[in-house]
């Protein structure tokens, strides 16, 4: 598949954004999913505990030490948990301005203050606390890393607390490596409530890992998650979005059946994205009527009318929903398809995200793939500009400098 990827990926901006103000949102693409805890252990590469010390220099290219704006962090190891560690002192990216505090000990399903200040995960940290650190190697240096909102670096007082141990248990867990035995033994710590040695949290914990649709979910479970779920809920939407990303071919007939059934507005962003996966050319006249007429009805509705509760959330998750399928079209044109793009798909109305990513996408679906159409593309955001689209002006700022 062609790479039109880079454009969307401002939707889902894991910005390492210390400072960030808190009205900064961490935005999330439609195709976003999840992990569970479970997940997040298995998939972490390193799992250390450690104590906050200091802020660490940081090294110019004269060798000279002195602060950052952006500084790290210089932990103590106190323990590895999971993966191979040799040294005393690591150093990880993060602040201990304004630490907003640690998450309720008993419970797994919330991240801790500092991950609602606008950078998808917590970078806040207080010197003389301990932490429980998820880190990934990255260009030489260890980065505290996880899905957005996740539990990457939670703070805990002691060795004995419970987010250690249960993670410690889903780490003995996670070396049986086989799918079907991991879940038999996370299903025969769920039979086990109530007994003396029950880790606190660590049952609803589980409980969520299994009402989880995830990539990590063998592709027989994502298709009874769909089954079991109301198919407008987000839970079938997830499971169909995990399912066009880990098997797209044997997921191409339900998509099929999906869009036969007129089920294209509950689930246009994992359809377009599963033709888009597999190639299916046939398939782009299609979806770009389907697109175009769904936003068409969408702009109709008012949406300062006095529609439900009910109404305005169908309204906004219809709306998201279509936000991924650009990118999919993009992704099956080629040059040939130039006027189908440039007369169809630009001039979907709109000046809010959705048609704000439209002309985005395509600006990079342009000079990255087909800059021989540079001049007819610039021809047509001339005239989307001086009809008034601000978006069309800003992209026309770029290929003009």
């Amino acid at each position: 598949m062609k790479n039109i990827i880079k454009p969307f990926l401002f939707l889902f901006s894991l910005q390492i954004a210390i400072f960030a103000d808190s009205a900064r949102a961490c935005s999330l693409a439609p195709d976003h999913l999840g992990t569970s805890n479970y997940e997040m252990v298995s998939n972490a590469e390193l799992i250390i505990l450690a104590e906050a010390k200091s802020v660490a220099p940081i090294e110019q290219n004269d060798g000279s030490s002195n602060s950052s704006n952006i500084p790290e962090i210089r932990f103590s190891v106190l323990e590895v948990v999971k993966g191979s560690f040799s040294n005393r002192l690591i150093d990880v990216l993060g602040s201990i301005d304004n630490y907003a505090g640690r998450s309720d000990a008993g419970d797994f399903s919330k991240v801790r203050p500092g991950a609602k200040r606008g950078a998808c995960n917590a970078y806040d940290y207080k010197l003389g606390a301990k932490f429980l650190l998820f880190l990934k190697s990255y260009e030489g240096k260890w980065r505290a890393s996880g899905n957005p909102f996740s539990r990457i670096n939670e703070e805990v007082l002691s060795s004995t607390s419970p987010w250690i141990r249960a993670v410690k248990s889903y780490v003995q867990i996670g070396r049986l490596d086989d799918y079907e035995k991991e879940k038999a033994a996370l299903k025969n710590i769920l039979s086990s409530k109530g007994k003396a040695d029950e880790i606190p949290g660590m049952h609803s914990d589980i409980e969520n890992h299994f009402n989880i649709p995830s990539l990590n979910k063998s592709f027989e479970d994502l298709k009874d998650f769909f089954k079991q779920s109301s198919q407008e809920g987000w839970r079938s939407q997830k499971a169909l979005w995990a399912m066009t990303k880990t098997d797209a071919k044997s997921a191409e007939p339900l998509f099929e059946k999906l869009l036969a059934d007129g089920k294209w507005d509950e689930h246009a962003g994992p359809i377009s994205a599963n033709f888009a996966s597999n190639k299916r050319k046939d398939m782009l006249p299609t979806l770009i009527d389907l697109f175009v007429d769904s936003t068409a009805r969408m702009n109709k509705i008012n949406i300062s009318d006095n529609l439900s509760k009910e109404d305005r959330y169908n309204y906004y998750a219809k709306r998201i929903n279509l936000q991924s399928v650009p990118s999919s079209i993009l992704a099956l044109a080629d040059e040939q398809d130039s006027e189908l793009i440039f007369s169809k798909i630009l001039q979907v109305p709109g000046q809010d995200t959705l048609g704000q990513n439209i002309v985005w996408m395509t600006y990079w679906w342009v000079i990255e793939e087909y800059p021989s159409l540079k001049n007819e593309f610039i021809e047509v955001l001339e005239k989307m500009a001086d009809s008034g689209d601000e978006e069309a002006k800003h992209q026309l700022t770029y290929f003009k400098n």
